[in-house]
């Protein structure tokens, strides 16, 4: 039986080794999520802590803080704006990109890229981000109406000061929201597009953190 049990867990070491950095990232997040709704521990996800620490210790951690904030929209979900997907597009290869650009409707007006040109062929061009401060949100709610909508995609500068006026994406006592980041008179604000929805002023304890400035919104139809 143990050498059953060793054959099996051998088997599955070299099933991970297979996935790529982003496969590795994207399968994480997802069981993460999972094994907070379902309540049951997954020793699968040990498996996956393993092999992501002996790549880049970053591909779990990223996969662990993108899972909480899934997790904190679906727990409190409104009506507001809010991400509902987040892809790190520094983990992929150009082959991932490739496919991420053609899934989104963009490839039709860029030239299929190599290794060697992912950056100036995809990310730089259409979106003006480089790879590692690049993050992809598609966005549920209708709180920014009129200028994103729900099913929209959004393509965030994870590494931008923010400024006022800016359209950002925050993580507001727990929620994942896209807001329009306003400063007045020494207050911080944030505001909704949509008129129906109150903009909500940001007290000192409120706890708030930038995830990023939105940069490039491509429209769901």
């Amino acid at each position: 039986m143990r050498r059953e049990g060793y054959g099996k867990a051998a088997k599955k070491s070299s099933l991970l080794r297979l996935l790529s950095d982003y496969q590795l990232y994207a399968d994480a997040k997802e069981l993460i999520v999972r094994e907070h709704f379902s309540g049951r521990y997954s020793k699968v996800l040990d498996d996956y802590f393993e092999e992501s620490n002996l790549r880049n210790s970053n591909i779990f951690k990223f996969a662990m803080i993108d899972a909480q904030f899934l997790i904190n929209s679906i727990d409190t979900y409104m009506k507001h704006l809010h991400v509902v997907d987040v892809k790190r597009i520094d983990f992929m290869s150009s082959s991932e990109i490739n496919a991420l650009i053609q899934n989104i409707g963009a490839a039709k007006r860029q030239p299929e890229i190599t290794d060697e040109k992912v950056e100036v062929k995809t990310l730089l061009d259409i979106v003006g981000i480089s790879r590692d401060n690049l993050v992809v949100c598609n966005v549920a709610g209708a709180s920014m109406e009129g200028l994103i909508s729900e099913g929209d995609t959004l393509f965030v500068d994870a590494s931008a000061t923010p400024q006022s006026g800016n359209i950002v994406v925050v993580d507001f006592d727990g929620n994942l929201l896209v807001k329009r980041l306003i400063r007045d008179n020494g207050s911080l604000w944030l505001h909704s597009d949509n008129p129906a929805f109150e903009p909500f002023k940001v007290e000192d304890e409120t706890v708030l953190s930038v995830y990023g400035v939105v940069r490039k919104i491509l429209k769901s139809c």
